[in-house]
């Protein structure tokens, strides 16, 4: 996981808008793991038992990825005219709320990219 965070952060250092970078966070973050669970019966079982046996762990990994993405966001909130209504931290929490239901839901690569796009 520690590994997966210090790819992400490293490959939003290189983009330039708010939107690509959430964009390689998420297909980082996101996409590379479900890619893997489909492809591979064992990471399927894996990914599977950590619900059950290591939710804490889990979920330290979502907050993880909540604070890579937090600043992105902060810098998208100060290109905008009005201030949000939602702070970034919110929105983080909501949106890694949301892949993780999209992971549920999705049957193919191809359709969970377009939910989280």
């Amino acid at each position: 996981m520690k590994e997966t965070l210090t790819t992400i952060e490293s490959a939003i250092g290189r983009l330039k808008t708010p939107e690509d970078k959430l964009r390689a966070a998420f297909e980082l973050w996101t996409v590379r793991a479900f890619e893997r669970m489909r492809t591979s019966s064992e990471a399927a079982e894996l990914l599977e038992s950590t619900f059950g046996f290591a939710q804490d762990s889990v979920n330290q990994g979502y907050r993880s990825f909540e604070n890579v993405i937090v600043p992105v966001l902060k810098s998208h909130s100060k290109l905008r005219i009005a201030k949000p209504r939602v702070s970034a931290e919110k929105t983080a929490r909501i949106l890694s709320g949301a892949v993780r239901g999209f992971k549920i839901v999705a049957k193919y690569v191809r359709e969970l990219r377009s939910l989280i796009h």
